[in-house]
């Protein structure tokens, strides 16, 4: 897909204004201290879109940003993270493209070296989105949710709100790391699962749980 100049400023521009959440206000470059929050300007969204753009014509199809957060990373980096609105859906698992940028304090130049896909899966049985990374089809991630589903639930003592609510499976090592949380989708709890030698990824039976504990 090639996309002329002329049209292609009215895609930013549109993409820019339709987004939710994302920091319209100029950049503070010298008064932001390590760790503080950083406001994305336009031009920076601009930049960072025309980047992905670039790279990943399919971007046109997103109707713009969803969520977009800067900070001070340290002494001389700001770091920011870009997340767009699906620009895709198949098999019942939502496209979107989630973008991880940085830039050196004394520039006003980002570079966006990790450009990725999540995906969300709709299910009836909950108010929360689940957040898929690529790579993870929607019958896997189904199984996934049912075969931990009862390890989170067992985890929980007396007085603890419930884990009703599967919020994301990510990759774990050779296996899957589930998260549960509460119905406003906070994380409580963790589940690691593996595949049984032979197994059907998405039969829930073929899945071995075990509650994941990080380190502190």
């Amino acid at each position: 897909m090639k996309i002329g100049l002329r049209l292609m400023g009215c895609f930013i521009a549109t993409l820019i204004v339709a987004s939710h959440g994302a920091r319209a206000a100029e950049s503070r470059v010298e008064e932001i201290s390590p760790g503080e929050e950083l406001e994305l300007s336009d031009d920076d969204l601009e930049s960072i879109t025309l980047q992905v753009l670039a790279r990943y014509p399919l971007l046109a199809s997103s109707p713009g940003i969803r969520f977009a957060h800067a900070q001070r990373a340290g002494p001389s980096t700001d770091l920011a993270d870009i997340i767009y609105h699906p620009h895709a859906e198949s098999w019942g698992v939502k496209k979107a493209f989630e973008v991880q940028c940085r830039r050196e304090t004394k520039d006003t130049h980002w570079t966006c070296p990790s450009i990725g896909i999540r995906g969300y899966l709709r299910l009836e049985s909950q108010e929360f989105e689940v957040r898929v990374l690529d790579g993870i089809g929607r019958e896997t991630a189904l199984a996934l949710i049912e075969a931990t589903r009862g390890t989170a639930r067992a985890s929980v003592v007396v007085g603890a709100p419930a884990p009703e609510s599967a919020t994301m499976i990510q990759f774990h090592e050779d296996g899957y790391r589930v998260t549960w949380g509460d119905r406003e989708g906070h994380s409580l709890v963790w589940v690691i699962a593996h595949i049984e030698k032979n197994g059907d990824p998405t039969d829930a039976n073929d899945w071995q749980t075990e509650l994941f504990e990080p380190e502190i």
